[in-house]
């Protein structure tokens, strides 16, 4: 019946221990040492606390991958102290917008970084593609515009000092 539940490498690790038929106190100590102990808190607070948020990474999907990790780490940590902490987490530029607003639940904060990401968005200025010589108008065609600057020459000239005799 257990076996069914775990995936991974929980149900690896139960292969191990499938024939000894240990009682559920048993079972639940040595599962919750091998998938919840020092180490696993270890890891999950080095995940939690090392990392911050990428330069391209949406925060939205951030703060809720940092929200899980710290209540898997401590489900009893209070709501405010956890706003302060993944707070703490985003870019710079994010966090100074939403600071302002004081967020004091983790919906809060969701809702408003995520507001501050699309605004930061909307004021980055727009880079434009470059266009395709395919993509102009030919010259050629009578399509030339009056005002457009002279296109620079195809082939580079070199200015020559020397005197030269033309007849007109």
């Amino acid at each position: 019946m257990v076996g069914k539940g775990l995936k991974g490498r929980a149900e690896k690790w139960w292969a191990q221990y499938k024939g000894l038929s240990l009682p559920w106190d048993q079972f639940k100590e040595r599962l919750t040492n091998r998938f919840a102990g020092r180490l696993a808190k270890m890891q999950l607070q080095s995940a939690l606390f090392s990392l911050k948020q990428g330069d391209k990474e949406a925060v939205g999907s951030f703060l809720q991958r940092k929200y899980l990790l710290a209540k898997r780490l401590r489900p009893e940590m209070a709501e405010g102290q956890l706003t302060s902490l993944l707070l703490e987490l985003i870019k710079p530029t994010l966090k100074m917008l939403v600071r302002a607003s004081l967020p004091t639940t983790f919906a809060e904060l969701f809702e408003h970084a995520v507001q501050a990401e699309q605004d930061e968005a909307d004021c980055a200025p727009k880079k434009e593609a470059p266009k395709s010589e395919a993509s102009k108008p030919s010259d050629l065609a009578g399509n030339a515009d009056i005002n457009a600057e002279p296109k620079p020459p195809r082939y580079p000239r070199h200015y020559c000092q020397g005197f030269h005799f033309h007849r007109d």
